[in-house]
């Protein structure tokens, strides 16, 4: 249930594995992180206080070749991957500080003390970027080899073709209405249809509330808003993707990102857009007097505490739960490890840290 990034990279990894596939989809209109994302493979930064989640990032980002060359070949469709390195702009000396500590943080938890991320400091950085000045007050960057970047609607039509041509099926506009056991299997209700199925995957993103609720089943996922700028095409100023901007294959600069509280509201807001093209306009001057083509706002699906969810339910056997605000980065995960997970169990210790299970104790609530 849910053809975005997680539903589909999943949906392709078990159909490739042999599995017969039907993937339940939303309306047009629904609620999609997959279509406003930047298209960021990520490591940096993920999984601060949380090892697991630094983890998975790093495996998934070493994956992230093979898996975008495997489906390129099979759906015919370029990704427009490039693993080139990325930075984590510094726009001042308190952000670099800040840097400075989180990585001291990460190399703390992560085993052996090792995290592959470096500090580099301004003329490093404006070497690496030589096509644009850089603001008089940024100090530096965050370095790592693994980050880097895709197009994002093509990595989603990819999967969506490659599940097809796998024989596999994608229903759009099926909500789901009813889940209900039938033995050793599951019958799935979306109107007047209903399919039959062994196995479950709820990656539903924002509808894994309701589905939730169809199992007496808490999954607490909540709406992020996120805004991006869209700029006129350029040539080619910036070959490293950062957290908040990134060249595409047309030359467009996407520049972001907000981190808002706004409920199920996608309006993009005025003074929020200001902001971003004010804090790039400073860290690049360059930029101060490119056009903007156009706006969007995204919702992330969030858990509680902004990790990822991969949950195999003790009272439902053969329903699995999956989200993430991380679906681009995990898509060579998904349709990998998970893929084998959800068919045979094996990898299920690799995904234990993940579970519903931990919000119950952090609210001190015994597991039903």
């Amino acid at each position: 249930m849910g053809g975005g990034a997680i539903g589909a990279a999943i949906a392709y990894g078990l159909a490739k594995n042999g599995q017969s596939v039907v993937v339940l989809d939303g309306e047009d209109t629904a609620l999609r992180a997959a279509r406003g994302n930047a298209g960021l493979v990520w490591y940096q930064f993920k999984g601060l206080g949380f090892q697991p989640y630094a983890d998975i990032s790093l495996e998934a980002t070493k994956h992230w070749p093979d898996f975008a060359d495997e489906l390129a070949a099979r759906s015919g469709i370029t990704l427009h991957y490039e693993r080139p390195g990325g930075v984590e702009l510094c726009a001042n000396a308190a952000e670099l500080e800040q840097v400075s500590a989180e990585l001291e943080q990460l190399r703390k938890q992560s085993p052996g003390g090792h995290y592959d991320s470096q500090l580099i400091d301004r003329q490093a950085l404006q070497e690496m970027i030589p096509a644009l000045k850089l603001g008089a007050d940024v100090a530096g960057a965050a370095y790592s080899p693994h980050d880097g970047m895709v197009y994002a609607p093509a990595l989603l039509r990819a999967l969506h073709t490659a599940i097809l041509q796998l024989g596999s099926r994608i229903l759009p506009d099926h909500k789901v209405t009813a889940i209900e056991a039938n033995g050793q299997s599951y019958v799935v209700r979306a109107g007047d249809r209903q399919f039959a199925a062994e196995k479950v995957v709820l990656a539903a993103g924002l509808g894994l509330a309701p589905l939730g609720e169809l199992l007496d089943t808490p999954i607490p996922v909540t709406p992020e808003r996120g805004q991006l700028i869209v700029t006129q095409s350029l040539p080619p100023v910036i070959r490293y993707p950062s957290g908040g901007i990134r060249q595409t294959p047309a030359g467009n600069l996407l520049l972001g990102t907000s981190n808002e509280d706004a409920g199920y509201d996608e309006t993009v807001e005025v003074s929020v857009i200001q902001n971003i093209a004010a804090k790039w306009a400073h860290t690049f001057p360059d930029l101060e007097n490119v056009g903007i083509v156009r706006t969007w706002a995204a919702l992330r699906p969030m858990t509680p505490d902004g990790f990822p969810v991969y949950q195999e339910l003790e009272n439902h056997r053969g329903i699995f739960v999956v989200t993430s605000h991380s679906g681009i980065t995990l898509a060579s995960l998904n349709s990998g490890l998970v893929a084998r997970w959800i068919i045979d169990g094996s990898a299920s210790n690799d995904l234990a840290a993940f579970s519903l299970d931990r919000f119950d104790k952090a609210r001190g609530k015994s597991n039903v």
